[in-house]
């Protein structure tokens, strides 16, 4: 028990290392933003993430900054997403993995950058 008890504080403490973009945080220079919904990942205990993007009148493509790390590992990538106006689209979850397999890995969401596409 006390080694799952330690597994846990970990798991926790490593949550803690990344900076999750805030969801509610939409006073930003874009016009798309990150919203966290239902849960998802191992036990539940991630966050299922979406781009949204709030402007009603145009279309964007964003390109969303995606950190993972599991320990001492850490991944960064980018991935662009295309959202019509008014469009929520789901990007993935905030953990991934299995402490079974490979280990759980946490994952955090990010917008870089965004073009106004021509409708």
């Amino acid at each position: 028990m006390k080694n799952l008890q330690f597994v846990l504080i970990i798991f926790v403490l490593s949550l803690t290392d990344f900076n999750l973009p805030n969801p509610s945080e939409k006073k930003t220079k874009f016009k798309n933003y990150i919203v966290k919904g239902e849960r998802c990942g191992h036990a539940s205990s991630g966050l299922k993430c979406y781009i949204k993007n709030r402007d009603v009148h145009n279309k964007y493509e964003v390109t969303i900054q995606i950190l993972k790390g599991a320990g001492l590992y850490k991944e960064e990538s980018t991935k662009s997403y295309t959202l019509k106006a008014g469009e929520k689209k789901y990007i993935g979850c905030t953990v991934s993995g299995s402490p079974r397999a490979n280990g759980v890995s946490i994952i955090s969401y990010c917008i870089i950058g965004e073009n106004k596409l021509s409708n």
